[in-house]
């Protein structure tokens, strides 16, 4: 159930099964390096994950920063687009986004990132469909996806999301008393109808969560960010899956 999906992912990305053993491979020397810490030898390490000693040697001189650019761009986008779905001044009152003037636009971006051109984000948002502009008017589309045009950003947003929430699935997993936030309801047995109908009130129910939460994390933000202690971070996430059971 775990490595089905996954695999589906990867063969539709074009990774094959021995591109996809050395990521395995090096997963299992990070885990293993950060579970032993100072102890973690070459041969500690190839004990307990069954990786080749020259293997373990190999993977652990591997450069992790090749993929920063792509995560620091998402989380820049990320951040205008939260910030713009969950400021008070720049939703209404039904929580929805605010239709904005460049220059409210350009003043966002200024509070998040004064190293990027608010043009250049402007232009990368309209590109992936997440903001139309019209007669000097910015819309935000709040139930956007980033487009199939930055697929390193789709990927980065697809392993962080299941990646968090795996994490909070194992911390839960391998603790007699769960530690974290991890519920699902399921029911089967039912038409079409009720699912659309069910589905159409989850978006609902979750898009207002979503929206509480970022704006009470907004704020706290803004009160924490200069505090030597502002070093934790969350992600709040919700999903919603249907199938046919007799396909």
């Amino acid at each position: 159930m775990l490595l089905r999906p996954l695999t589906r992912a990867l063969i539709a990305q074009g990774v094959t099964a021995p591109q996809l053993y050395r990521l395995v491979k090096q997963s299992y020397v990070e885990t293993a390096l950060a579970e032993l810490g100072d102890k973690a030898t070459d041969s500690r390490v190839s004990v307990m994950t069954g990786v080749h000693r020259r293997d373990v040697k190999s993977l652990r001189s591997a450069d992790p920063s090749a993929v920063a650019p792509v995560r620091r761009r998402v989380s820049t986008l990320a951040t205008v687009v939260g910030r713009w779905m969950s400021t008070p001044q720049l939703t209404n009152t039904d929580g929805h986004p605010k239709t904005l003037t460049r220059a409210e636009f350009d003043q966002l971006v200024s509070q998040i990132n004064r190293d990027i051109r608010p043009k250049t984000l402007l232009d990368e948002l309209q590109r992936q469909g997440l903001v139309t502009a019209s007669d000097g008017a910015l819309r935000l589309d709040p139930e956007g996806v980033f487009g199939p045009e930055d697929l390193d950003q789709k990927l980065d947003f697809f392993a962080h999301n299941l990646g968090d929430h795996m994490e909070a699935a194992v911390d839960n997993l391998l603790a007699q008393t769960p530690p974290r936030f991890e519920r699902a309801t399921f029911y089967n047995y039912l038409t079409v109808q009720s699912v659309d109908d069910l589905e159409a009130d989850a978006r609902d129910i979750g898009m207002k969560a979503l929206r509480h939460i970022a704006r009470e994390a907004a704020e706290r933000q803004d009160q924490d960010r200069k505090t030597a202690a502002a070093t934790h971070r969350f992600r709040f996430g919700m999903y919603f899956y249907r199938e046919d059971e007799e396909e």
